[in-house]
């Protein structure tokens, strides 16, 4: 074995977007806003939220994009947030659950 041994790890794809119905999309999309109007945190900084292409964008300020949330199934969302020119995945699972991610965030992430 010399120095091209094959050392990468196996590629991982990257998950795909679920196509939901405009109700579910709705859904999606009302259950984020009223946990954005319920929580402090998220009230305080201003944070946006708006449906655009089948995800859920939330907006810091004018052009401050913070995060989104990519429908992976019904049941399953997926939070991610923008680096560089691409978006780092940081939280998989239910709606509460990624939304609970967004609010507790005390990195400075989002």
């Amino acid at each position: 074995m010399g120095w091209r041994s094959n050392r990468w790890p196996a590629y991982r794809p990257r998950p795909r977007v679920a196509r939901l119905s405009v109700a579910d999309l709705d859904r999606v999309h009302a259950s984020a806003s009223r946990f954005v109007a319920r929580s402090a945190v998220l009230a305080e900084i201003g944070a946006d939220v708006q449906l655009a292409r089948g995800r859920v964008y939330f907006w810091r300020g004018e052009g401050d994009l913070m995060a989104r949330v990519t429908p992976l199934s019904r049941q399953t969302l997926l939070l991610e947030a923008p680096r560089g020119n691409g978006w780092v995945e940081h939280k998989q699972g239910s709606t509460r659950a990624v939304l609970a991610a967004l609010e507790r965030d005390i990195y400075g992430t989002f």
